[in-house]
């Protein structure tokens, strides 16, 4: 008890490392402390690292099935977002108590329709074939970060200016619009927005009526 409540003392204090190191104390005096587990996944969770906080959500929900409901929702919210589908429909079979009692019905119905399309992509994938963009965008320097809008009239692409290799010359907004079927032409660079300094990684609205960019 006492490594476990050194650990939520740093943890609040955001000595997150320092934490980890007393909850792995705790958890090898004691590998059924839910507390520790469930402690061990918020900070995981906290730092990013989706699947070793699922694991730690799933060894603490091992030991005591019906403590902290609401962390049920967010097992399954990690342990769609570290891929592992089949899991996570495991878990939100699992949980259907839980969901059925939850306030949070939009939030288990989004994590539900995510991992159920998922495991179905991984499990019947598509052949996709890929070509090259017909047209007037592609040439001998690089293009890349395509976005369009949602009228499909536009598209915004960067390109690299001089410079052959990856991390060289010069990064520039470009845009194109359709000039037939699956065809794109009248390409122009972006005005207002280029400068002789880089513009890459484009983020367009759909109505194309803003932009957000890294220079």
């Amino acid at each position: 008890v006492k490594a476990y409540d050194e650990a939520l003392e740093a943890y609040l204090h955001g000595r997150l490392g320092e934490a980890l190191e007393g909850l792995e104390q705790a958890i090898e005096r004691d590998p059924v402390f839910f507390e520790a587990w469930m402690l061990k996944g918020q900070i995981l969770d906290e730092s990013g690292f989706a699947s070793p906080a699922a694991d730690a959500y799933l060894r603490g929900f091992e030991i005591a099935p019906n403590r902290f409901p609401k962390g049920r929702l967010r097992l399954c919210q990690l342990l769609h977002v570290a891929g592992r589908y089949a899991e996570g429909l495991e878990a939100l079979g699992a949980s259907e108590d839980v969901r059925a009692a939850s306030e949070e019905g939009e939030a288990w119905d989004e994590v539900a329709a995510h991992l159920a399309f998922a495991a179905e992509a991984v499990n019947h994938p598509v052949e996709l074939e890929s070509h090259p963009l017909a047209g007037e965008v592609n040439t001998a320097a690089p293009e890349y970060y395509p976005a369009i809008t949602a009228d499909g009239q536009t598209l915004l692409f960067t390109r690299q200016l001089m410079g052959r290799g990856a991390f060289e010359g010069q990064e520039d907004f470009f845009t194109a619009h359709p000039t037939g079927p699956r065809t794109w032409g009248d390409v122009r660079p972006l005005l207002g927005i280029n400068t002789p300094s880089n513009e890459g990684a484009p983020a367009l609205q759909g109505d194309g009526q803003r932009l957000i960019f890294t220079a």
